[in-house]
């Protein structure tokens, strides 16, 4: 996983660093979102705060997430 004590630490104490609307990070902490929302594949990775959002790669949030249940 790649939330860690520090880079959560980071954002506590630079939460005027990111936007309310879409919680994107500017300055120190460009390329996160706060609080690292799961999944969060490793360090160098933004989080995902919307899982099935398919227009962005998975590196910059994006993921192609997709029920597997329920679609009988």
């Amino acid at each position: 996983t790649g939330v860690t004590a520090q880079r959560l630490k980071r954002h506590q104490e630079n939460w005027h660093l990111f936007e309310s609307s879409n919680l994107k990070g500017r300055g120190i902490t460009e390329k996160e979102y706060y609080g690292l929302p799961w999944p969060c594949w490793s360090e160098t990775h933004p989080g995902s705060p919307v899982l099935y959002n398919t227009d962005l790669p998975v590196m910059q949030g994006g993921m192609g997430f997709r029920a597997n249940f329920g679609l009988e």
